[in-house]
């Protein structure tokens, strides 16, 4: 996700990964944040083969008050744990 944004020119700033939560079949949650112009923002990229399914959680987009033309960017992403959502029982119809 980083190298995605990066790649759209957007600067990166913190990314905070929190523990999973086993009981909604999660590995990871990562939060990101950056800045960059507006129209670089919009079209960032997918975030790319990660190896492991990647669900956008939520997006804030803000102006930066301190740089016109820019704003600040907030993605929250879980990463599912493929294999418990592989195993799970399918109900019978």
């Amino acid at each position: 996700m980083q190298k995605a944004a990066a790649g759209s020119g957007i600067q990166v700033g913190p990314v905070r990964e929190t523990p999973a939560k086993t009981s909604a079949k999660e590995m990871a949650t990562l939060q990101m944040e950056g800045t960059g112009p507006s129209r670089r923002c919009w079209g960032c990229s997918a975030p790319g083969n990660a190896g492991y399914p990647i669900l956008i959680d939520s997006v804030q987009i803000t102006p930066d008050p301190a740089r016109p033309g820019q704003v600040k960017i907030v993605l929250t992403a879980v990463v599912l744990d493929f294999e418990q959502w592989k195993n799970e029982d399918k109900p019978h119809a």
